[in-house]
């Protein structure tokens, strides 16, 4: 069990780092909530850099070390929140038992829309 949420723990943070600097993939996509969005171009530049080089993962944020939800602080108080889900296909009709071959579904959302 361990191994496999190591590879899934991988695969998730080379998806959130891919995406976070603009790569367009097959296997999933990145969105942002509206108020995420209205923040401006330049902060959403720095959101998406901070995304990408999170490493901050411990038990409190991560009990099952899939990586695939984390937080970042912008100003010292506005807390972003990121969260990868997993669906069966890109219809994301359905979610996916597989975390390893499945399409990732990474939002990008204000602590408070939580």
């Amino acid at each position: 069990m361990q191994e496999i949420r190591k590879a899934i723990a991988d695969k998730n943070d080379a998806f959130r780092k891919s995406v976070m600097k603009g790569i367009q993939r097959k296997d999933g996509k990145a969105v942002r909530t509206q108020a995420v969005a209205a923040l401006g171009s330049l902060t959403n530049l720095f959101i998406h850099a901070k995304i990408a080089a999170f490493d901050d993962f411990n038990e409190g944020n991560d009990p099952y070390g899939e990586h695939d939800f984390g937080s970042v602080t912008l100003d010292g108080k506005t807390k972003v929140f990121w969260k990868i889900d997993y669906y069966a296909d890109t219809s994301m009709e359905y979610g996916a038992e597989d975390k390893l071959n499945c399409y990732r579904f990474l939002v990008i959302m204000l602590a408070e829309e939580y």
